[in-house]
């Protein structure tokens, strides 16, 4: 089951209405996701402000900093999955190179 699946159905079976919720499952990377927003949603009368990315802890400074490129003032909240210290290092590493990619190749 791909994850944006998984974490509807999870969110679900917390309570939340489902009709709030819009999974976006035909993007690749961050900056198609923001850009994704940006023509699907922002067309459609929702403004920037109630909507509320989740992701990963190490994720969500790039994706703040993509939505600020794209004029997004979007909400964020941590997933509660938890990482050992390997796993840490390396998606602080990764982030960095992504986000330092973007900035310079708009990657």
């Amino acid at each position: 089951m791909p994850e944006s699946e998984v974490a509807l159905e999870y969110a679900r079976a917390k309570g939340v209405d489902g009709s709030m919720l819009i999974i976006e499952d035909s993007t690749s990377s961050t900056a198609d996701q923001m850009r994704w927003i940006k023509n699907n949603l922002m067309t459609g009368g929702i403004s920037s402000g109630d909507i509320i990315i989740i992701s990963d802890a190490y994720h969500l400074p790039r994706a703040i900093e993509i939505s600020k490129f794209f004029n997004l003032d979007i909400k964020v909240a941590e997933s509660i999955h938890k990482q050992d210290f390997k796993d840490k290092i390396t998606n602080k590493i990764r982030e960095s190179i992504a986000l330092f990619n973007f900035w310079n190749f708009a990657l």
